[in-house]
């Protein structure tokens, strides 16, 4: 399954503000859930029950289970993971809130890989 690359600003400056990329019933590689799982972590979850849904729901269509929430609150980071039980395979991400948190960011991707 490819995944289009928007070359829209306001796909760059509010990725939050997209749906998905996600379709149910579609295989994903590690890099493509990776790479949506990063955008997916700007959508603001830990502050709105609809934005949990929204997240819940995205992570449903690559069968990925409910996420859980982390929240830093030394930094403003926050992120979710989640699980998805047919193959272990674990999803998660941290919506980086200052440039000192972007080597964390980089490390959990490292591990997700």
């Amino acid at each position: 399954m490819n995944i289009a690359y928007d070359p829209r600003r306001t796909a760059l400056y509010t990725p939050e503000s997209q749906d998905t990329l996600f379709q149910g019933g579609s295989i994903y590689s590690p890099v493509q859930i990776a790479v949506e799982a990063a955008r997916l972590a700007y959508y603001r979850a830990e502050k709105s029950p609809d934005q949990m849904q929204r997240l819940t729901e995205a992570l449903a269509r690559a069968n990925f289970g409910a996420p859980v929430m982390f929240v830093d609150v030394a930094t403003g980071a926050a992120g979710f993971g989640s699980l998805r039980d047919a193959d272990g395979r674990r999803c998660s991400h941290y919506a980086v809130a200052s440039p000192m948190t972007l080597p964390i960011s980089h490390m959990i991707l490292r591990q997700i890989l």
